[in-house]
Protein backbone atom coordinates (compact mmCIF):
# COMPACT_ATOMS: atom_id res chain seq x y z
CA UNK A 1 0.00 0.00 0.00
CA UNK A 2 1.37 3.38 -0.98
CA UNK A 3 1.91 6.08 1.59
CA UNK A 4 -0.61 8.91 1.61
CA UNK A 5 2.28 11.35 1.21
CA UNK A 6 3.02 10.01 -2.26
CA UNK A 7 1.09 11.75 -5.01
CA UNK A 8 -0.62 9.39 -7.46
CA UNK A 9 -0.51 11.46 -10.64
CA UNK A 10 -2.38 8.91 -12.75
CA UNK A 11 -5.43 9.10 -10.48
CA UNK A 12 -5.48 12.87 -10.78
CA UNK A 13 -5.05 12.80 -14.55
CA UNK A 14 -8.05 10.51 -14.93
CA UNK A 15 -10.29 12.35 -12.49
CA UNK A 16 -9.73 16.11 -12.18
CA UNK A 17 -11.50 17.72 -9.26
CA UNK A 18 -12.86 21.25 -9.01
CA UNK A 19 -12.34 22.69 -5.54
CA UNK A 20 -15.63 24.54 -5.14
CA UNK A 21 -14.99 25.22 -1.44
CA UNK A 22 -11.86 27.20 -2.29
CA UNK A 23 -13.64 29.21 -4.99
CA UNK A 24 -16.51 29.98 -2.61
CA UNK A 25 -14.08 31.00 0.15
CA UNK A 26 -12.12 33.44 -2.06
CA UNK A 27 -15.32 34.87 -3.53
CA UNK A 28 -16.71 35.47 -0.04
CA UNK A 29 -13.58 37.36 1.01
CA UNK A 30 -13.74 39.54 -2.10
CA UNK A 31 -17.45 40.31 -1.58
CA UNK A 32 -16.99 41.24 2.09
CA UNK A 33 -14.06 43.53 1.32
CA UNK A 34 -15.68 45.34 -1.59
CA UNK A 35 -19.21 45.62 -0.19
CA UNK A 36 -18.85 45.85 3.59
CA UNK A 37 -15.45 46.64 5.06
CA UNK A 38 -13.88 49.06 2.59
CA UNK A 39 -16.98 51.28 2.01
CA UNK A 40 -17.46 51.54 5.77
CA UNK A 41 -13.78 52.37 6.25
CA UNK A 42 -13.78 55.08 3.59
CA UNK A 43 -16.81 56.79 5.17
CA UNK A 44 -15.63 56.57 8.78
CA UNK A 45 -15.14 59.75 10.80
CA UNK A 46 -11.37 59.35 11.16
CA UNK A 47 -10.82 58.88 7.43
CA UNK A 48 -9.59 62.19 6.00
CA UNK A 49 -7.99 61.36 2.68
CA UNK A 50 -7.31 64.97 1.67
CA UNK A 51 -5.26 65.59 4.82
CA UNK A 52 -3.28 62.39 4.37
CA UNK A 53 -2.62 63.20 0.71
CA UNK A 54 -1.45 66.70 1.65
CA UNK A 55 1.00 65.25 4.19
CA UNK A 56 2.24 62.75 1.63
CA UNK A 57 2.99 65.50 -0.92
CA UNK A 58 4.65 67.67 1.75
CA UNK A 59 6.97 64.81 2.71
CA UNK A 60 7.72 64.03 -0.94
CA UNK A 61 8.64 67.67 -1.66
CA UNK A 62 10.96 67.69 1.34
CA UNK A 63 12.66 64.41 0.43
CA UNK A 64 12.90 64.96 -3.31
CA UNK A 65 13.57 68.71 -3.63
CA UNK A 66 14.41 69.89 -0.09
CA UNK A 67 11.40 72.21 -0.33
CA UNK A 68 9.57 72.98 2.89
CA UNK A 69 5.95 73.98 3.42
CA UNK A 70 6.96 77.64 3.78
CA UNK A 71 8.35 77.54 0.22
CA UNK A 72 5.60 75.51 -1.44
CA UNK A 73 2.41 75.07 0.55
CA UNK A 74 0.04 72.22 -0.27
CA UNK A 75 -3.72 72.26 0.17
CA UNK A 76 -5.95 69.40 -0.99
CA UNK A 77 -9.70 69.74 -1.45
CA UNK A 78 -11.61 66.67 -2.62
CA UNK A 79 -8.64 65.37 -4.61
CA UNK A 80 -7.68 68.74 -6.14
CA UNK A 81 -4.18 69.85 -5.11
CA UNK A 82 -3.56 73.59 -4.80
CA UNK A 83 0.09 74.65 -4.65
CA UNK A 84 1.22 78.07 -3.44
CA UNK A 85 4.85 78.53 -4.38
CA UNK A 86 7.71 80.92 -3.82
CA UNK A 87 8.91 82.55 -7.10
CA UNK A 88 12.37 81.07 -6.46
CA UNK A 89 10.98 77.61 -7.33
CA UNK A 90 9.09 78.58 -10.46
CA UNK A 91 11.59 76.79 -12.73
CA UNK A 92 10.82 73.47 -10.99
CA UNK A 93 7.05 73.94 -10.88
CA UNK A 94 6.20 72.18 -14.15
CA UNK A 95 8.19 69.07 -13.18
CA UNK A 96 6.67 69.03 -9.68
CA UNK A 97 3.11 69.33 -10.98
CA UNK A 98 3.61 66.56 -13.57
CA UNK A 99 4.80 64.16 -10.87
CA UNK A 100 2.12 65.09 -8.32
CA UNK A 101 -0.50 64.22 -10.94
CA UNK A 102 0.72 60.61 -10.79
CA UNK A 103 0.00 60.32 -7.04
CA UNK A 104 -2.94 58.01 -6.18
CA UNK A 105 -5.96 60.14 -5.31
CA UNK A 106 -4.89 63.29 -7.20
CA UNK A 107 -7.62 64.47 -9.59
CA UNK A 108 -6.23 67.87 -10.58
CA UNK A 109 -3.40 70.28 -9.68
CA UNK A 110 -3.56 74.08 -9.60
CA UNK A 111 -0.88 76.58 -8.60
CA UNK A 112 -0.34 80.21 -7.65
CA UNK A 113 2.26 82.50 -6.09
CA UNK A 114 2.62 82.83 -2.32
CA UNK A 115 1.60 86.27 -1.06
CA UNK A 116 3.89 87.14 1.81
CA UNK A 117 2.96 89.78 4.37
CA UNK A 118 5.58 91.38 6.62
CA UNK A 119 5.00 93.64 9.59
CA UNK A 120 7.26 96.61 10.28
CA UNK A 121 9.40 96.16 13.36
CA UNK A 122 8.92 92.41 13.59
CA UNK A 123 12.10 90.39 13.24
CA UNK A 124 12.21 87.59 10.65
CA UNK A 125 14.07 85.40 13.08
CA UNK A 126 11.97 83.68 15.73
CA UNK A 127 13.74 82.21 18.75
CA UNK A 128 13.42 78.51 19.42
CA UNK A 129 10.93 78.24 22.26
CA UNK A 130 10.07 74.57 21.76
CA UNK A 131 10.11 72.43 24.89
CA UNK A 132 13.06 70.11 25.40
CA UNK A 133 10.97 67.03 24.54
CA UNK A 134 10.13 68.49 21.12
CA UNK A 135 13.83 69.01 20.36
CA UNK A 136 14.81 65.39 20.98
CA UNK A 137 15.98 63.90 17.69
CA UNK A 138 13.30 61.45 16.48
CA UNK A 139 13.98 58.23 14.57
CA UNK A 140 12.92 59.79 11.26
CA UNK A 141 15.78 62.29 11.51
CA UNK A 142 18.23 59.39 11.34
CA UNK A 143 16.76 57.85 8.19
CA UNK A 144 15.65 61.06 6.44
CA UNK A 145 18.39 63.21 4.89
CA UNK A 146 19.67 66.22 6.87
CA UNK A 147 19.43 69.56 5.09
CA UNK A 148 23.04 69.37 3.89
CA UNK A 149 22.82 65.74 2.72
CA UNK A 150 21.06 64.04 -0.16
CA UNK A 151 20.71 60.45 1.02
CA UNK A 152 18.13 58.41 2.93
CA UNK A 153 18.99 55.29 4.89
CA UNK A 154 16.56 52.34 4.89
CA UNK A 155 14.00 53.95 2.55
CA UNK A 156 10.62 52.41 1.87
CA UNK A 157 9.57 51.56 -1.68
CA UNK A 158 11.67 51.71 -4.81
CA UNK A 159 12.13 53.94 -7.84
CA UNK A 160 11.38 51.03 -10.18
CA UNK A 161 7.87 49.79 -9.49
CA UNK A 162 7.45 45.99 -9.80
CA UNK A 163 6.03 44.89 -13.16
CA UNK A 164 2.35 44.09 -12.50
CA UNK A 165 2.00 40.95 -14.60
CA UNK A 166 5.45 39.41 -14.10
CA UNK A 167 4.73 36.21 -12.11
CA UNK A 168 8.22 36.28 -10.55
CA UNK A 169 8.31 39.79 -9.10
CA UNK A 170 9.05 39.69 -5.33
CA UNK A 171 5.52 40.30 -4.03
CA UNK A 172 3.18 38.53 -1.61
CA UNK A 173 0.10 36.85 -3.05
CA UNK A 174 -2.28 33.89 -2.84
CA UNK A 175 -3.89 32.86 -6.14
CA UNK A 176 -6.03 29.89 -7.12
CA UNK A 177 -5.09 28.70 -10.63
CA UNK A 178 -6.88 26.35 -13.02
CA UNK A 179 -4.20 24.58 -15.08
CA UNK A 180 -4.84 23.24 -18.58
CA UNK A 181 -2.01 21.04 -19.90
CA UNK A 182 -1.68 18.18 -22.36
CA UNK A 183 -1.56 15.87 -19.34
CA UNK A 184 -4.89 17.02 -17.98
CA UNK A 185 -6.50 19.79 -15.96
CA UNK A 186 -5.47 20.61 -12.41
CA UNK A 187 -6.52 22.95 -9.61
CA UNK A 188 -3.45 24.65 -8.16
CA UNK A 189 -2.64 27.36 -5.63
CA UNK A 190 0.26 29.78 -6.04
CA UNK A 191 1.36 31.30 -2.73
CA UNK A 192 4.30 33.67 -2.39
CA UNK A 193 5.91 35.96 0.12
CA UNK A 194 8.28 38.63 -1.16
CA UNK A 195 9.60 42.05 -0.25
CA UNK A 196 11.91 44.79 -1.47
CA UNK A 197 14.07 46.22 1.33
CA UNK A 198 15.72 49.56 0.64
CA UNK A 199 19.29 50.02 1.90
CA UNK A 200 20.22 53.53 0.76
CA UNK A 201 18.61 56.15 -1.49
CA UNK A 202 20.40 59.12 -3.04
CA UNK A 203 18.50 62.21 -4.20
CA UNK A 204 20.55 64.00 -6.84
CA UNK A 205 18.94 67.42 -7.27
CA UNK A 206 21.56 68.86 -9.60
CA UNK A 207 21.29 66.22 -12.33
CA UNK A 208 17.70 65.25 -11.56
CA UNK A 209 18.45 61.52 -11.24
CA UNK A 210 17.65 59.62 -8.04
CA UNK A 211 19.05 56.17 -7.31
CA UNK A 212 18.54 53.45 -4.73
CA UNK A 213 20.30 50.25 -3.70
CA UNK A 214 18.08 47.53 -2.26
CA UNK A 215 17.87 43.88 -1.32
CA UNK A 216 14.88 41.82 -2.41
CA UNK A 217 13.78 38.24 -2.14
CA UNK A 218 10.77 35.97 -2.43
CA UNK A 219 9.57 32.41 -1.96
CA UNK A 220 7.06 31.09 -4.53
CA UNK A 221 5.23 27.86 -3.72
CA UNK A 222 2.84 25.81 -5.85
CA UNK A 223 0.28 23.43 -4.32
CA UNK A 224 -2.02 20.94 -6.03
CA UNK A 225 -5.60 20.80 -4.71
CA UNK A 226 -6.53 17.69 -6.68
CA UNK A 227 -5.42 15.48 -3.82
CA UNK A 228 -6.49 15.00 -0.24
CA UNK A 229 -3.36 16.58 1.18
CA UNK A 230 -2.81 19.51 -1.20
CA UNK A 231 0.67 18.36 -2.20
CA UNK A 232 3.53 20.80 -2.55
CA UNK A 233 4.60 20.62 -6.19
CA UNK A 234 7.26 23.33 -6.44
CA UNK A 235 9.12 25.92 -4.38
CA UNK A 236 11.17 28.70 -5.99
CA UNK A 237 13.56 30.83 -3.95
CA UNK A 238 14.74 34.17 -5.33
CA UNK A 239 17.17 36.66 -3.82
CA UNK A 240 18.60 39.67 -5.60
CA UNK A 241 20.37 43.01 -5.28
CA UNK A 242 18.54 45.62 -7.39
CA UNK A 243 19.92 49.05 -8.25
CA UNK A 244 17.21 51.45 -9.44
CA UNK A 245 17.49 54.84 -11.11
CA UNK A 246 14.72 57.36 -11.80
CA UNK A 247 14.21 60.68 -13.52
CA UNK A 248 10.57 61.20 -14.35
CA UNK A 249 9.17 59.83 -16.64
CA UNK A 250 12.05 57.32 -16.93
CA UNK A 251 13.06 54.61 -14.47
CA UNK A 252 15.57 51.77 -14.69
CA UNK A 253 16.53 48.67 -12.73
CA UNK A 254 19.70 46.59 -12.79
CA UNK A 255 19.42 43.45 -10.68
CA UNK A 256 21.82 40.62 -9.99
CA UNK A 257 19.77 37.72 -8.67
CA UNK A 258 19.72 33.99 -7.93
CA UNK A 259 16.78 31.62 -8.38
CA UNK A 260 16.71 28.00 -7.26
CA UNK A 261 13.88 25.49 -7.13
CA UNK A 262 13.61 22.75 -4.51
CA UNK A 263 11.35 20.11 -3.09
CA UNK A 264 11.98 18.19 0.12
CA UNK A 265 13.37 14.68 -0.27
CA UNK A 266 10.18 13.30 1.26
CA UNK A 267 8.24 14.27 -1.88
CA UNK A 268 8.70 11.54 -4.49
CA UNK A 269 6.56 10.80 -7.50
CA UNK A 270 6.05 7.17 -8.54
CA UNK A 271 4.62 5.87 -11.82
CA UNK A 272 4.21 9.33 -13.25
CA UNK A 273 4.34 10.65 -16.81
CA UNK A 274 6.09 13.79 -17.91
CA UNK A 275 6.30 16.65 -16.92
CA UNK A 276 7.35 15.34 -13.50
CA UNK A 277 10.33 13.33 -14.71
CA UNK A 278 13.85 14.72 -14.30
CA UNK A 279 12.59 17.79 -12.48
CA UNK A 280 14.76 17.72 -9.38
CA UNK A 281 17.30 20.51 -10.02
CA UNK A 282 16.80 23.95 -11.49
CA UNK A 283 18.81 27.02 -10.50
CA UNK A 284 20.52 29.94 -12.15
CA UNK A 285 22.13 33.32 -11.57
CA UNK A 286 21.30 36.20 -13.90
CA UNK A 287 21.84 39.91 -14.49
CA UNK A 288 18.63 41.75 -15.37
CA UNK A 289 18.38 45.19 -17.01
CA UNK A 290 14.93 46.80 -17.31
CA UNK A 291 13.81 50.27 -18.32
CA UNK A 292 10.40 51.92 -18.22
CA UNK A 293 8.70 55.11 -19.35
CA UNK A 294 5.49 56.57 -17.88
CA UNK A 295 2.86 58.42 -19.86
CA UNK A 296 -0.30 59.58 -18.10
CA UNK A 297 -1.49 56.43 -16.32
CA UNK A 298 0.36 54.00 -18.61
CA UNK A 299 3.85 52.57 -18.14
CA UNK A 300 5.91 50.81 -20.82
CA UNK A 301 8.61 48.29 -19.80
CA UNK A 302 11.39 46.79 -21.92
CA UNK A 303 14.58 44.91 -21.07
CA UNK A 304 16.51 41.67 -21.00
CA UNK A 305 18.43 39.34 -18.72
CA UNK A 306 21.63 37.36 -19.20
CA UNK A 307 22.03 34.02 -17.43
CA UNK A 308 25.52 33.89 -15.91
CA UNK A 309 25.47 30.30 -14.66
CA UNK A 310 22.82 27.60 -14.36
CA UNK A 311 21.98 23.99 -13.49
CA UNK A 312 21.17 22.47 -15.93
CA UNK A 313 23.09 24.50 -18.50
CA UNK A 314 20.68 26.99 -20.11
CA UNK A 315 20.89 29.33 -23.08
CA UNK A 316 21.82 32.78 -21.85
CA UNK A 317 19.25 35.19 -23.24
CA UNK A 318 15.91 36.30 -21.73
CA UNK A 319 13.93 39.16 -23.31
CA UNK A 320 11.15 40.96 -21.44
CA UNK A 321 8.45 43.51 -22.27
CA UNK A 322 5.31 44.75 -20.57
CA UNK A 323 2.65 47.43 -20.26
CA UNK A 324 1.11 48.52 -16.94
CA UNK A 325 -1.96 50.68 -16.36
CA UNK A 326 -3.11 52.46 -13.20
CA UNK A 327 -6.49 54.19 -13.38
CA UNK A 328 -7.31 57.52 -11.72
CA UNK A 329 -8.91 57.12 -8.27
CA UNK A 330 -12.41 55.70 -8.23
CA UNK A 331 -15.28 57.24 -6.29
CA UNK A 332 -13.78 55.64 -3.21
CA UNK A 333 -10.53 57.64 -3.29
CA UNK A 334 -8.40 54.84 -1.87
CA UNK A 335 -9.33 52.50 -4.73
CA UNK A 336 -8.22 52.31 -8.34
CA UNK A 337 -8.17 49.80 -11.17
CA UNK A 338 -4.98 48.29 -12.52
CA UNK A 339 -4.00 46.03 -15.41
CA UNK A 340 -0.82 44.68 -16.91
CA UNK A 341 0.46 42.47 -19.70
CA UNK A 342 3.89 40.87 -19.63
CA UNK A 343 5.74 38.91 -22.32
CA UNK A 344 8.93 36.92 -21.82
CA UNK A 345 11.06 35.06 -24.36
CA UNK A 346 13.75 32.58 -23.32
CA UNK A 347 16.41 31.37 -25.74
CA UNK A 348 16.14 28.00 -24.00
CA UNK A 349 12.46 27.60 -24.99
CA UNK A 350 12.61 29.44 -28.30
CA UNK A 351 9.48 27.75 -29.64
CA UNK A 352 7.15 29.98 -27.63
CA UNK A 353 6.71 33.34 -25.92
CA UNK A 354 5.25 33.40 -22.43
CA UNK A 355 2.33 35.78 -21.91
CA UNK A 356 0.92 36.78 -18.55
CA UNK A 357 -2.00 39.16 -17.99
CA UNK A 358 -3.27 40.53 -14.67
CA UNK A 359 -6.07 42.96 -13.85
CA UNK A 360 -8.04 43.94 -10.80
CA UNK A 361 -8.74 46.58 -8.19
CA UNK A 362 -6.36 47.99 -5.58
CA UNK A 363 -7.31 49.38 -2.17
CA UNK A 364 -4.56 51.36 -0.48
CA UNK A 365 -4.15 53.11 2.83
CA UNK A 366 -4.36 56.92 2.82
CA UNK A 367 -1.36 57.06 5.15
CA UNK A 368 2.08 57.87 3.83
CA UNK A 369 3.90 54.60 3.09
CA UNK A 370 0.68 52.74 3.85
CA UNK A 371 -0.25 49.23 2.84
CA UNK A 372 -2.21 48.10 -0.21
CA UNK A 373 -4.49 45.16 -0.98
CA UNK A 374 -5.22 43.94 -4.52
CA UNK A 375 -7.96 41.64 -5.75
CA UNK A 376 -6.94 40.26 -9.13
CA UNK A 377 -7.54 37.84 -11.95
CA UNK A 378 -4.79 36.53 -14.19
CA UNK A 379 -4.19 34.53 -17.36
CA UNK A 380 -1.03 32.73 -18.46
CA UNK A 381 -0.12 31.09 -21.77
CA UNK A 382 3.31 29.54 -22.27
CA UNK A 383 5.79 27.42 -20.39
CA UNK A 384 5.21 27.02 -16.67
CA UNK A 385 6.64 29.89 -14.58
CA UNK A 386 7.50 27.36 -11.86
CA UNK A 387 11.15 26.40 -11.85
CA UNK A 388 11.00 22.60 -11.66
CA UNK A 389 8.61 22.42 -14.63
CA UNK A 390 9.77 25.39 -16.67
CA UNK A 391 11.62 23.36 -19.28
CA UNK A 392 9.05 20.62 -19.90
CA UNK A 393 5.52 21.86 -19.20
CA UNK A 394 3.40 24.00 -21.52
CA UNK A 395 0.44 25.38 -19.60
CA UNK A 396 -2.50 27.71 -19.87
CA UNK A 397 -4.18 28.82 -16.69
CA UNK A 398 -6.60 31.35 -15.29
CA UNK A 399 -6.34 32.51 -11.71
CA UNK A 400 -8.18 34.47 -9.06
CA UNK A 401 -6.78 35.75 -5.78
CA UNK A 402 -5.20 38.66 -3.96
CA UNK A 403 -1.84 40.27 -3.31
CA UNK A 404 -0.52 42.37 -0.42
CA UNK A 405 1.84 45.32 -0.31
CA UNK A 406 3.41 45.73 3.13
Amino acid sequence: MKSNSILNINTILNKPVVNYKLILFLSSIAWILTNVYLPAYSQSSYFDYDTQLSKKIDLWLLNRYRIGSDEISVDVDNGTVNLKYDPAFEDKLEEIISQIKTFPGVINVSSGLIVRKTAVGISDSIPDIQPVAARIKPWLDFVQPPSAKNYILLPRGNFFVPVFANPKEPVSHAIWQSYDTKYGKFNMASVSFGEDFGIVRCLNQKEGYDWQLSLNGAVFTLFMFDSQEGNLMNADYIIGVPFSLKKYPWSFRARLYHQSSHLGHEFKFNDHPDPFENSQKFSYEALELLGSAEWNHVRFILGSSVIISSTPVLSRGIFQAGIDYNSPPLQMKTARLFAGIYAEYWDETSSSVNFNVKAGIEFHSPDENGRAFKILIEYHDGTSPNGLYYLNLEVKYIGFGFSLDF
